[in-house]
């Protein structure tokens, strides 16, 4: 099996197109992945009340879900960059973007 470098869009507008339809939530979520390279943690920066209808929405624990496939994929495939990174989520869309260690800790430990 060859790396898709499509697969992470796909899976994210597929959760798009389930929860965030009609919605104007905007914000981030900043990951991190742990030594046996599964979803770990997460920083949600959203306002409260995007925050609440991202729960309501059942996005949430859904995203968290498409991540870890993602993070293992990644891993599994020998990307780098494979254990944290950034989605952001404006309106109904939402990218994803796959970063170092040390910039995602400074996006979580910004404000």
């Amino acid at each position: 099996m060859s790396f898709d470098p499509d697969f992470d869009r796909q899976q994210l507008d597929r959760l798009a197109s389930q929860y965030l339809q009609g919605t104007t939530v905007s914000g981030k979520v900043i990951f991190f992945s742990d030594e046996d390279n599964r979803l770990s943690h997460a920083t949600w920066r959203f306002d409260d009340a995007d925050h609440a209808t991202l729960r309501e929405l059942g996005l949430k624990f859904a995203l968290m879900d498409v991540l870890d496939n993602l993070i293992a994929y990644r891993v599994r495939e020998g990307q780098p960059n494979a254990g944290q990174g950034v989605v952001s989520i404006s309106d109904s869309m939402m990218t994803l973007r796959w970063t170092s260690l040390e910039v995602a800790e400074a996006l979580r430990d910004k404000d």
